[in-house]
């Protein structure tokens, strides 16, 4: 009998995704109305969040599909790419012309664009078409000058995720000849001593957006995935996955920081391996309530609406901040009990928006595409 495909839907995802993004708007509101709340007022810890998703998602995918899309074929890296470029690019092609256009208008259309530095200032910059190109071609994060250069935009991760789109096939490709548990040594090495050797460039990043700063966090996801292959060694999986999150990387590492990243990453493996569980311990019991509750409609909802709340958001808060300023029209909102209403409205309301007049379109002409390309496998 043939073994069952692996599954490639896991409703507690739609949960993860949901209160992620969400935990990235209020973080952000929290920062800008300079309200000191630790843990929620961190937005770090989410994306991290966004990217342990992303490498246990990419790990279940391949596995379910290695039989139609083995990952040994080089037009399966196209499809691949291709899948992923379609679900990202059409919204954040469309969130980023607008930035452009109201960040240019503001300054008169002189070509110019402000990025900025570690320590927190701005330096104008007048290499405009090099900015939008490394945008375009999602290049941009591996520049400390572009990373942070288009304004309202926290599009930093989306040049991170794409980095990780094409190192993915080719590590799944050696873990599985070298071993998982060599190959995760090997990267928590490189990414070490990368640390320390270019570690005055590495500094000069404002946001992590090279993958050498967090490929750690990627493969902590991929082995959580792995572990649900192997249930013989899963909590060793889960185990080496959270010491992953300690690792001492991006300049002064922060060990509480660290210590958090490392209790999500294991939260997040507690809750995919006692998914669907019968709960035979007050443990397991636990954590498949949390994997139930996190696969209903309101997290579904908002799973949906998570990419583009996290493209718009930073722009409703920072346009919300602007007309509520002392000397403006609706000074008299200027609190953080209005800002807490309104922006999360605006943006949930604009993410919606987004969704079906242009992620939805791009990713099913992305389906199309690729069915009729001839440099790609059909499954």
């Amino acid at each position: 009998m043939a073994k069952p495909a692996a599954p490639t839907y896991f409703q507690y995802l739609d949960g993860f995704r949901g209160i992620a993004a969400l935990w990235v708007m209020i973080g952000h509101i929290l920062i800008v109305y300079r309200i000191p709340i630790k843990i929620i007022g961190w937005p770090a810890l989410a994306v991290d969040l966004f990217i342990l998703i992303s490498g246990f998602l990419m790990v279940r995918q391949a596995i379910a599909r290695k039989q139609v899309e083995p990952l040994s074929s080089p037009t399966t890296w196209t499809a691949f790419w291709l899948t992923r470029f379609f679900r990202i690019a059409p919204l954040y092609f469309s969130i980023l012309f607008i930035a452009i256009l109201i960040a240019q208008s503001e300054r008169g259309f002189d070509g110019s664009f402000r990025y900025l530095l570690s320590d927190g200032d701005h330096i104008a910059n007048g290499a405009f078409m090099a900015n939008l190109v490394s945008h375009v071609t999602f290049l941009f994060g591996l520049s400390p000058n572009f990373a942070s250069a288009i304004a309202n935009v926290p599009d930093w991760s989306i040049s991170l995720e794409m980095q990780f789109y094409a190192l993915f096939p080719f590590l799944m490709l050696l873990g599985e000849r070298i071993g998982w548990m060599l190959l995760t040594a090997v990267i928590a090495a490189t990414c070490v001593a990368a640390g320390a050797i270019f570690a005055t460039f590495l500094q000069e990043f404002f946001q992590p957006s090279i993958i050498v700063l967090k490929i750690n966090v990627f493969m902590g996801g991929m082995l959580i995935a792995l572990a649900l292959e192997d249930r013989k060694r899963s909590i060793v999986y889960v185990m080496v996955a959270a010491a992953l999150m300690l690792l001492p990387l991006w300049g002064s590492f922060n060990f509480r920081f660290g210590v958090l990243r490392a209790l999500i990453c294991a939260g997040f493996g507690a809750v995919a391996l006692c998914d669907g569980g019968k709960g035979k311990s007050a443990f397991s019991s636990v954590f498949s309530y949390i994997a139930r509750t996190l696969g209903t409609k309101p997290f579904a909802v908002m799973a949906e609406l998570s990419y583009g709340l996290y493209l718009v958001h930073f722009f409703v808060i920072n346009t919300w901040s602007r007309l509520t300023a002392p000397d403006a029209i609706l000074a008299h909102m200027g609190g953080p009990a209005y800002a807490f209403i309104v922006i999360p409205i605006i943006s949930y309301l604009l993410a919606w928006i987004a969704r079906h007049a242009i992620e939805l379109r791009g990713i099913e002409f992305g389906r199309r595409f690729i069915h009729r390309s001839p440099l790609v496998v059909s499954p």
